[in-house]
């Protein structure tokens, strides 16, 4: 799941950056005038919020982990929705790594996230400030990047709430 995922998100930031690439010099006219305006505009955004949003999601990924585990997977209704996809019975013995795999999933994915957007923090203060082309693409191809992590952290997650909202279990009423 993790390889996969991985494969998925450097995909999906490699045709975006093409693609905003290609946009972007039909735009401006030529390459050398958009890695002009990448350097006079753009890098010190670029490096700020990136910065920014690699603390948001850190505290994100503690707190939507932590919340997760404890009121959703933790729960019998969980246990008991996941007992009935697995064709388990009521009493059999459920391992915590196949119970928690969505939510490993979901942890990766966020790590990943906060991994490629501290990466593009360093690059836009390392390699941005190159005069060559062939170096500049590692600091504009890494918010492409990370924001492909970003998007499908947010769609594991949620898919993985929508799935839990849909289930067609009865919560059981609590007794006093």
């Amino acid at each position: 799941m993790f390889g996969r995922n991985l494969v998925i998100g450097c995909i999906i930031g490699f045709i975006a950056y093409g693609v905003f690439v290609y946009a972007g010099i039909k735009i401006s006219g030529c390459l050398d005038i958009l890695i002009g305006n990448y350097k006079t505009y753009m890098r010190g955004y670029v490096f700020s919020s990136f910065l920014g949003i690699s603390s948001f999601l850190l505290s994100l990924l503690t707190f939507v982990v932590i919340n997760l585990k404890e009121k959703m997977f933790d729960s019998e209704d969980y246990l008991t929705i996941y007992r009935k996809g697995e064709n388990l019975s009521d009493d059999a013995d459920v391992k915590k790594s196949d119970l928690y795999k969505p939510l490993l999933n979901i942890t990766y994915l966020l790590v990943l996230s906060i991994a490629f957007c501290l990466l593009t923090c360093l690059s836009q203060f390392s390699l941005g400030f190159s005069g060559s082309k062939k170096w500049l693409i590692i600091p504009t191809l890494m918010p492409f990047l990370a924001l492909s992590f970003m998007s499908l952290s947010l769609t594991a997650m949620t898919q993985l709430v929508c799935q839990w909202l849909k289930s067609e279990e009865f919560i059981k009423a609590k007794k006093p």
